[in-house]
């Protein structure tokens, strides 16, 4: 029996082609997962090609994919999802910016101590030592080694500053913290966001956007003043990881080349008007709250 093209290349009433090109490449690879015949060239498996266990599986996984694209429907969700997503764009962006310029920092500082540790004398054991303002003479451990000064090799008048080594170390101490801060950050909240937002089997709720979105608020000091510097979203390269992609969560990377839904949407949300994602409602529509 011949395939009806005009019906199976319609979605919902709506003709696949005119629909965005990430939207198109979901439903079909989609629809080559679970082998359904749609008329259509297959382009990401190949004749025949089988992944999952059993049928029921696949159309589970129809099913969930279909989850975030009923959610896109409505305006309001649409709007929370964008913005969700130039956040986390913008903050990748701004997690490279800030961790380039606090590694630069850190690497000055980083010299300006060895600097002093250089000009500084030794103990035998070979901690170096300062001399303090008050003139007493203490090892880098903090330890007063005033004691010690007839074993004390390379002391001078010039021997470095107790006080300016304990500025310096601190001053690398303080960036290597706001380091683990921006990487604790980037790890505990915008990577997890990002896989989540690019998870079309289980896709935010409004109120987990919302709450999202807040965190921003939330982020070390050096990455929100980046996050601000960036002040259109032009600035902003696209970063996801490669296993991000929605495609390759059912296929896997190795095997196909698949679009990531994740940039295809940002892409397709840039230049489509507020209502390109108006496909007709489902029987139940989302509940947004």
């Amino acid at each position: 029996m011949a395939v009806d093209r005009k019906n199976l290349d319609h979605t919902d009433g709506i003709a696949l082609d005119s629909l965005p090109r990430w939207l198109r490449d979901a439903i079909d690879l989609n629809n080559e997962m679970a082998d359904r015949e749609t008329g259509r060239a297959r382009r990401f498996l190949a004749s025949g090609e089988s992944r999952g266990p059993d049928t029921d599986e696949k159309k589970r996984d129809e099913r969930r994919l279909s989850a975030l694209l009923r959610l896109l429907q409505n305006p309001e969700y649409a709007q929370l999802y964008r913005e969700a997503v130039d956040m986390v764009e913008r903050m990748d962006a701004a997690s490279e910016r800030a961790m380039r310029k606090l590694t630069r920092e850190g690497d000055i500082a980083a010299q300006r101590v060895e600097g002093l540790k250089e000009n500084a004398a030794a103990l035998p054991d070979g901690r170096k030592v300062f001399r303090a303002k008050d003139g007493k003479l203490i090892a880098e451990d903090g330890t007063d080694v005033t004691a010690q000064k007839d074993s004390i090799k390379g002391l001078s008048s010039v021997t470095s500053s107790w006080e300016d080594f304990q500025r310096a170390r601190q001053i690398a101490d303080d960036i290597e913290r706001q380091k683990r801060e921006l990487a604790d950050y980037m790890r505990d909240v915008i990577d997890p966001a990002r896989k989540r937002l690019a998870d079309p089997e289980r896709p935010m709720t409004p109120e987990e956007l919302r709450e999202l979105l807040k965190k921003k608020d939330a982020a070390p000091a050096a990455l929100r003043a980046e996050f601000d510097n960036l002040s259109s979203s032009a600035e902003v390269k696209t970063s996801l990881p490669a296993n991000s992609a929605a495609a390759d969560e059912y296929v896997g990377k190795e095997k196909m080349n698949a679009p990531d839904v994740f940039s295809q949407f940002k892409a397709a949300s840039a230049v489509l008007p507020d209502d390109a994602f108006a496909l007709p409602a489902p029987s139940v529509a989302p509940k947004v709250v």
